[in-house]
């Protein structure tokens, strides 16, 4: 079975070195791709940078040689930015290449214990041979970061896709007309969880930019705070009640996710603080 990985790398290049050791510790996934727009623009006509440092750290780590890197024109005027960014997971499937699943994701989703979410992938191939299907998991939303305290949407909720095994990407990477598999495949996403800059920079590029009011989506997000966190109530702006409410968890900083490059256990309960999120589960 060939399982290939590709993800999506823009102006949060950064994230990158968080979750590609997680996706390459995979034997299963022979290959890697990264797509980078060729101009450097983002699906806004933004240009950004990123520096030779960067790719010399990918050459660096990729002792398997496993990385290839895309380069291709991802932006284009006439379309929307959310079909830029369905257009750019058409091209990278098809610059993948042929195999059994393509997984893709962006360079801040952390997918925890690939190596058992390649095992469900076979064994669906094995339990449902010939259909067209996408596999989801389970969005770990980390939602903001204020000092030492850490946001995050709890109960767990949202689904994020992640493989399918015939790429025909409609909305972003939603396959809308496969059957969609759901699996308790934890994947940690970044997110919100940004400085302000980083925040401002993502809402004016991102594919979500004309889908609702992110103007005052950030505004009420830069003054979210611990006296005001349990307010918030069902406040997805697509779909509300996927994210029912917020958690706070204090003593904690974003920057110690570089831990996660490090990340080769067996089940997260054992990782100490991703044991927090399965408390948050239930």
């Amino acid at each position: 079975m060939i399982i290939k990985a590709g993800f999506l790398i823009s102006y949060d290049y950064e994230y990158l070195k968080i979750a590609l050791p997680l996706i390459y510790s995979c034997d299963d996934i022979s290959e890697i791709y990264l797509a980078i727009d060729q101009d450097f623009k983002t699906w806004n006509d933004e240009d950004f940078t990123i520096p030779d440092s960067f790719f010399q750290w990918i050459k660096d780590f990729d002792t398997k040689k496993k990385i290839t890197i895309y380069r291709d024109n991802f932006y284009v005027s006439e379309l929307s930015t959310i079909d830029c960014d369905t257009r750019e997971r058409r091209m990278l499937s098809e610059r993948m290449g042929k195999c059994d699943w393509y997984i893709q994701i962006d360079s801040d989703e952390y997918i925890i214990d690939i190596q058992n979410f390649v095992n469900k992938l076979k064994q669906i191939s094995k339990e449902m041979p010939g259909k067209e299907l996408s596999v989801a998991g389970k969005i770990v939303m980390l939602f903001k970061e204020n000092g030492d305290e850490l946001y995050v949407v709890n109960p767990i909720k949202e689904l994020i896709w992640l493989a399918t095994n015939a790429p025909a990407y409609q909305y972003a990477r939603a396959n809308l007309e496969q059957e969609l598999v759901k699996t308790d495949t934890l994947v940690v996403h970044q997110s919100w969880a940004r400085s302000e800059a980083e925040i401002s920079q993502k809402i004016r590029n991102w594919g979500h930019m004309k889908d609702f009011d992110v103007n005052q989506f950030y505004e009420n997000w830069r003054v979210l705070d611990k006296t005001n966190y349990k307010n918030w109530k069902n406040f997805h702006p697509l779909t509300p009640n996927e994210w029912q409410s917020l958690s706070r968890i204090k003593g904690y900083q974003i920057k110690e996710f570089n831990k996660l490059s490090e990340f080769q256990m067996k089940t997260v309960v054992n990782y100490p603080f991703l044991s927090g999120f399965i408390k948050l589960l239930g």
